[in-house]
């Protein structure tokens, strides 16, 4: 998990098999009016993704 930058966005970050980053989605972290932000980063792959807990 990471922060955005520029607008201090959650970003979660997917892996394949490999380790290799394949997905990462946007989380908002300000929810003032209603339902927060939610997105895909531009040129994720989610079928290339799968969550890991631990």
């Amino acid at each position: 998990m990471y922060e955005d930058a520029v607008h201090h966005n959650c970003v979660f970050v997917g892996r394949d098999h490999t380790g290799q980053a394949g997905y990462a989605g946007l989380r908002g972290t300000y929810d003032r009016d209603g339902k927060g932000f939610r997105g895909d980063v531009s040129g994720s792959r989610i079928a290339a993704h799968q969550l890991r807990q631990g």
